[in-house]
């Protein structure tokens, strides 16, 4: 299989952004299954229960999860949809799967914040870092503040328009929209 690479410079190495996430992502999956445990997440569980889930149901999606892993590769024919609905995930309690997904964004910001760290230089304001979280606060204020769709799209289309005025590439742009 091929993964999209980038030149770092002329006669340098090539980078590939999924090589990180394929390295990378086991570990956060491992982190979390190894720390599933009631007394662990006392907020997340208590969330979880809220909704009508139980600590089983996120076992299961725990389970699938790590299934889905390992069986990633064993399979051309596999899509990720086709996988989930084979390891059961779509089966799972909405709120087990919400939760099992917040404890690895837990996982996932101690592990941006020590990489962020190792490259940046000590008191380092990180142009790109501070871009996008401008850009997250604006948008979170202008959409708790406003319920007119069309005033919304308005006002989102405002913030790209500011963020690509300073520099911000699309590809963090469609990052934070998660688009």
């Amino acid at each position: 299989m091929s993964s999209i690479q980038y030149n770092m410079g002329p006669g340098g190495l090539m980078y590939a952004p999924s090589r990180d996430i394929a390295y990378n992502y086991p570990s956060l999956i491992l982190a979390v299954r190894n720390a599933i445990n009631e007394d662990y997440w006392p907020k997340f569980m208590e969330i979880m229960e809220q909704l009508g889930a139980s600590f089983e149901d996120l076992d299961a999606a725990n389970i699938a999860c790590s299934e889905y892993l390992n069986r990633c590769c064993n399979d051309p024919d596999y899509s990720p949809r086709s996988l989930l609905e084979e390891v059961g995930w779509f089966d799972i309690h909405p709120a087990a799967q919400m939760t099992w997904f917040a404890m690895m964004g837990s996982v996932m910001m101690v592990q941006l914040f020590h990489a962020v760290r190792s490259t940046s230089k000590v008191g380092e304001n990180r142009a790109d870092v501070i871009d996008v979280v401008a850009a997250c606060r604006e948008a979170r204020r202008i959409i708790n503040a406003t319920t007119d769709t069309d005033e919304l799209l308005a006002d989102l289309k405002e913030v790209v328009r500011r963020l690509k005025q300073q520099n911000v590439d699309d590809q963090k742009i469609r990052e934070v929209l998660n688009i």
